[in-house]
């Protein structure tokens, strides 16, 4: 299916397309998305703790439940929903750091 590999809790994903991980009552330690696009991340009782696109587009993210999202790194992207206000505003800042 997807050309990705798996070790130690990240999995890394290049010239591909995730359409949705869902992970439930567990943690996703580290999703990485090199020219492609993350249509939609669902995380029930879990923690996405790092999410980093390079040259993609994130078009969502859902928390569910208990635990928040720690840190989204986005490079030459979009965000168009994701995590609280103040995740979405600190994702703004990075972008505008950037230029």
């Amino acid at each position: 299916m997807l050309e990705g590999h798996e070790e130690e809790g990240w999995m890394q994903v290049v010239e591909w397309l995730v359409e949705r991980l869902e992970v439930v009552e567990g943690m996703v330690e580290r999703l990485e998305v090199v020219e492609g696009m993350v249509e939609r991340i669902e995380v029930v009782e879990g923690m996405v703790e790092r999410m980093e696109v390079e040259e993609g587009r994130v078009e969502r993210i859902e928390e569910v439940m208990e635990y928040g999202l720690e840190k989204v790194v986005v490079m030459g992207t979009e965000v168009l929903h994701g995590g609280t206000e103040t995740e979405r505003h600190r994702t703004n800042e990075k972008k505008k750091d950037k230029y």
